[in-house]
């Protein structure tokens, strides 16, 4: 399985980081920006164009002093289900089609439906609880900080 399926995507993960979650991923969606242009990549691409990469191992390193790098967190669906509350599940239902369960709060719960892998339901689901106050952002921090 390659590691894009194995994480969230790159928009979710800068929304987690909007709402809240500070708690370092261990792989990282990056590009590489030059300083004398930050619009252009190295390869000369406009930077809108340029795919964005994947880091493996944490946050990418700095050896290069000619570059900066603008990244957003790549949660894993194992780092998702720490944060996400116990009673949350995502379950396959079909090829390339995933959905995620919520909690059962005031008699009624949320489902994300067609989601493409585990990652991106369980993010799209902590997005949602997080943004209707059902879970905090500290606690879901102290609890992939914990595991």
């Amino acid at each position: 399985m390659k590691i894009e399926d194995q994480v969230c995507d790159r928009l979710q993960g800068k929304r987690l980081l909007n709402l809240g979650i500070t708690a370092d991923a261990h792989i990282y969606h990056y590009q590489e920006q030059t300083p004398k242009n930050p619009n252009m990549h190295y390869y000369g691409y406009p930077q809108e164009q340029m795919p964005w990469r994947i880091y493996l191992t944490g946050k990418p390193s700095r050896i290069s002093t000619n570059s900066t790098f603008a990244e957003d967190p790549a949660f894993t669906a194992a780092e998702l289900g720490v944060m996400l509350p116990e009673d949350c599940t995502a379950t396959r239902v079909g090829y390339n089609n995933w959905q995620a369960y919520g909690p059962e709060i005031n008699l009624t719960s949320h489902v994300i439906y067609d989601q493409p892998t585990e990652a991106i339901a369980k993010a799209q689901l902590l997005i949602w609880l997080l943004e209707n106050n059902h879970v905090t952002a500290e606690e879901c921090n102290q609890q992939l900080k914990q595991a």
